[in-house]
């Protein structure tokens, strides 16, 4: 029992530390939120920004998936559950690290419900 959750503390914890400095990296290669910039070329961002969050994303898992377990191995069932715990935290972090991402998808939105008014 002890051991599966010194096993999944040891998952989050790897992956919430590689998800921060990643997704800080990521957030620090992209251009911030210019509202005078055309919506076209913030859709752009936002894509190019997208494409580079999931294949960092892909990498971590299978960089997180391949770690050795502290205690014994746990059966597919468990490790899942871990990996599946990993993913969600790795979720969070990224969207608290990517703000100029979050302030281009507003203004996004922004535009979308202007439409609809």
């Amino acid at each position: 029992m002890y051991k599966k959750l010194f096993d999944a503390l040891y998952f989050g914890y790897t992956y919430f530390f590689i998800s921060i400095i990643l997704g800080t990296f990521i957030n620090s290669i992209f251009p911030k939120y210019d509202k005078n910039k055309s919506t076209g070329i913030i859709i752009i961002e936002i894509t190019l920004q997208i494409m580079i969050i999931v294949i960092t994303a892909y990498f971590i898992k299978i960089v997180a998936d391949e770690l050795p377990l502290i205690y014994d191995p746990l059966d597919s069932l468990s490790r899942n559950k871990i990996s599946l715990l990993g993913d969600i935290l790795m979720s969070f972090v990224f969207y608290t690290t990517q703000d100029h991402f979050i302030a281009k998808v507003n203004h996004l939105q922004n535009e979308i419900e202007m439409l609809f008014k």
